[in-house]
């Protein structure tokens, strides 16, 4: 007569595994704020580089205008250093909606200089030797953008 079943080895095998997994994994599932932290400031980069990209492109200044919430692209519709930001950059994903990244709740920006203007040849037109975005609390991650040559990272 043949059982089929497990044996009690195999079952304590699978509960120390469940029990490892509820003890590491799940927890992580609920914090999601850090998630959401790390998701802003990739979009920060993304969105930075994007700038300094269309800026070169364009031969026009763009602003990274920073919000405590949201970041979004304008230009200059005029060439020159001097001119202003007065046109929303259209979205690389449809072409018409103005290019905009919106935090999700809790996550929040702050910026040494706001708007970050990216001129005709890719640099910072600012004062300041590095442009700083301080993105999230706990833990705080810091996009650094370049006067000299305009590299985000």
């Amino acid at each position: 007569m043949k059982h089929s079943g497990f044996t009690m080895v195999e079952m304590v095998t699978t509960l120390i595994i469940i029990g490892i997994l509820a003890a590491i994994a799940v927890p992580r599932f609920f914090v999601s704020q850090q998630y959401y932290d790390r998701g802003f400031y990739d979009q920060t980069l993304a969105i930075g580089r994007y700038a300094q990209k269309s800026a070169i492109a364009l031969r026009r200044n763009v602003c990274m205008n920073i919000a405590a919430s949201s970041i979004n692209l304008t230009y200059a519709s005029a060439a020159g250093s001097s001119s202003t930001c007065n046109t929303n950059l259209p979205s690389p994903i449809d072409g018409s909606s103005p290019f905009t990244v919106t935090a999700k709740t809790g996550t929040t920006a702050s910026s040494s200089a706001s708007p970050v203007i990216f001129t005709a040849l890719g640099a910072v037109s600012s004062a300041a030797a590095t442009t700083t975005i301080t993105i999230g609390t706990s833990p705080s991650r810091t996009v650094t953008v370049e006067t000299n040559t305009g590299y985000v990272h």
